[in-house]
């Protein structure tokens, strides 16, 4: 008999990967499953020809490697789900997963048929005074990122096109973004320091991200991750500015927004935010 059809308002988790990443996944799930034991949601793999043997991960093969968007087109069509969260192989889980919050903004993005939800909370946040969520607005940089959210799928697949890369899809399909039905959302600034989705980012431009290296030594998992040369210290230095520039940035937008409103509607910035 064939298994049922899922809900059509039950997302599914797909994890986008490729097979040269292969040595990412058993890293990536033993924290997924380890600080996600309840994740109410089916787990994808995407990958080309390799599988990750898990009986809550269902692979999805798509063979030989072609451009990110193909790749990401030819995963989403094997993917019975009309909302899915993407989610990429190298930001795992750091800390318990908020299992009632996630349902939570995953339920309020679908009551409003966005098109898109960032769900874990790096810029650009949702400056809403009041609620987890808020629309990103147009013209923000990274409006549409690859990093944990959830779609709409036929939003996704609109925003697609073949040939384009992870980078250009977050250039190019952010300017796209104002072309597609529904709003484009994102976690309030709010939950900057208490994100419903802890997570922690290891690896970029094919580099070890260096503050990621004590997480993984806690874990046990750093000699997992051998192979993979170090980021600089130049370019964690840069990151790190980064951050602490859009932190500072983002508090004094979110403070000016507060002042807007009666002070009886907004809720407090966090206590543990940063002090300028």
């Amino acid at each position: 008999m064939d298994a049922p059809a899922p809900a059509a308002d039950t997302p599914a988790i797909l994890v986008v990967s490729f097979d040269a990443y292969q040595d990412l996944w058993p890293v990536f799930f033993q924290l997924f499953f380890k600080y996600w034991p309840d994740c109410p949601y089916p787990v994808y793999l995407g990958t080309n020809h390799a599988t990750y043997a898990h009986p809550r991960v269902t692979p999805v093969l798509i063979g030989a490697d072609q451009d990110y968007s193909a790749n990401l087109l030819a995963m989403l069509a094997q993917v019975p789900h009309t909302w899915v969260i993407t989610w990429i192989e190298d930001r795992p889980p750091s800390a318990r997963v908020d299992t009632a919050r996630v349902a939570q903004a995953i339920a309020q993005a679908q009551q409003r048929q966005a098109a898109y939800l960032k769900l874990i909370s790096i810029y650009p946040l949702a400056l809403t005074p009041a609620g987890e969520i808020g629309e990103i607005a147009p013209g923000d940089r990274y409006r549409v990122s690859l990093t944990v959210a959830l779609w709409r799928a036929a939003a996704l697949r609109q925003l697609l096109r073949p040939g384009e890369s992870a980078w250009d899809i977050e250039r190019q399909g952010s300017r796209r973004a104002d072309e597609v039905t529904g709003g484009f959302y994102g976690l309030s600034f709010a939950t900057r320091w208490r994100p419903p989705i802890p997570q922690r980012h290891i690896v970029l431009k094919g580099r070890l991200m260096r503050g990621a290296l004590p997480f993984l030594e806690r874990e046990a998992l750093r000699a997992r991750l051998a192979r993979w040369p170090v980021q600089t210290i130049g370019a964690w230095l840069y990151d790190w500015a980064y951050y602490r520039a859009y932190d500072a940035l983002y508090l004094l937008r979110w403070a000016a927004a507060r002042l807007r409103r009666p002070s009886h509607a907004n809720p407090a910035i966090p206590s543990n935010a940063p002090r300028h």
